[in-house]
């Protein structure tokens, strides 16, 4: 159920999609974003000397973390994504 904060999104078929996270589709990094996940996972584990700051450790990863949500149009099964404010939209091609 869209919610009033939600971003819409129109599709090249003209149907309307109701951008959030609830609706989110799948997620994905890009090269460099990935690379930086890693070198703060790294970061966080080797700052770790006491067990109990485990859970802060854990906290600052997952906030490292910079994926897109990627959405999915349900009359076409278009993909889109946003990328600098402007959405991207990618199509699955028949094979041929």
């Amino acid at each position: 159920m869209p919610r009033k904060s939600d971003m819409k999104i129109q599709c090249p078929c003209g149907e309307f999609v109701f951008a959030n996270m609830d609706s989110s589709k799948y997620c994905w990094m890009t090269g460099p974003d990935w690379r930086q996940l890693l070198d703060t996972i790294d970061q966080e584990i080797e700052s770790i000397s006491d067990p109990s700051m485990a859970e802060q450790a854990i906290m600052r990863i997952r906030y490292a973390a910079t994926s897109s949500s990627v959405w999915e149009c349900t009359h076409c099964k278009r993909l889109m994504t946003l990328n600098n404010g402007e959405a991207v939209f990618l199509r699955i091609e028949a094979p041929t």
